[in-house]
């Protein structure tokens, strides 16, 4: 299995397809670096896909992950200096590449967007996480509603009592609600959901830097929202949208969960 190494962290990836442009490629929240395989049919031909375990999933592993160190958080800098690394290490060194990205790992792809805008060539985001402050995950990372998710972490009943209202009042989906609480069922990983939340929360960009940066470099922006998914509407899309000068908007009928085989063919429509 290929693993890209650097002074912070050792990440596991998924390799597909055989195009002759490189595509980098972050996963949701709970998922894999394969969860892209079902993409691949449409991808495969155009792209060469890497697909990143996260950081706290499949085999990607920080070399310090203290509470503390995940308290301070992943930063920009960091993830270009790492993909930067992963391309020369490809052999792809000041190459131009494009990004996939879902959920949470849009996040990863913004820090990318935001620091080598020069590089990218086509950006397709998929529920896309990171555009908006999400109002819960804002809460998370506050100082002392952080305490005491940690402490929820030994509480799993009231854990899932707060996951079950918030699916009642239909915050999340039936799809959301189910891969959550697989994610919450065991101590072990509701640790690795509390330092993702946290982890992941100090990356926040402004909205208008990242729309000169797509339009200054012509770079070819998708986006792929559920119009039932109430965890990142399709709304996020539609007011980003506006400040682009070519935005490419698609909705589909369908919650959060949007990696299917719906997807993969409407894909092979607009490549």
């Amino acid at each position: 299995m290929p693993f890209f190494e650097n002074d912070f962290a050792q990440l596991h990836y998924y390799q597909y397809g055989s195009g002759a442009n490189v595509l980098i490629a972050f996963h949701g929240f709970g998922m894999r670096g394969n969860q892209f395989s079902q993409l691949q049919d449409a991808l495969g031909g155009k792209y060469t896909i890497y697909s990143f375990d996260l950081f706290f999933h499949g085999q990607t592993q920080l070399k310090d992950d203290t509470v503390d160190t995940i308290r301070k958080g992943l930063n920009p800098h960091q993830i270009a200096s790492t993909i930067n690394a992963f391309l020369v290490s490809i052999g792809k060194a000041n190459a131009s590449f494009s990004l996939l990205s879902y959920s949470i790992g849009a996040k990863l792809a913004l820090a990318l967007l935001q620091q080598m805008p020069g590089r990218i060539k086509t950006a397709y985001f998929i529920a896309a996480d990171g555009f908006e402050t999400n109002t819960v995950l804002k809460i998370c990372s506050s100082k002392h509603i952080n305490n005491w998710l940690l402490k929820l972490v030994y509480h799993p009943k009231m854990l899932h009592y707060i996951l079950n209202q918030l699916h009642k009042y239909h915050y999340i989906d039936d799809a959301l609600h189910r891969i959550l609480t697989f994610e919450f069922s065991t101590q072990a990983y509701r640790m690795i959901s509390y330092k993702t939340i946290t982890y992941y929360s100090r990356l926040k960009f402004n909205k208008q830097q990242l729309a000169q940066h797509i339009n200054q470099n012509h770079i070819e922006t998708h986006f792929f929202f559920g119009q039932a998914d109430k965890l990142f509407p399709a709304s996020i899309a539609h007011r980003f949208g506006k400040l682009l000068h070519k935005p490419n908007i698609h909705i589909f009928n369908q919650g959060h969960e949007l990696i299917n085989h719906e997807l993969n063919n409407y894909l092979k429509t607009i490549l």
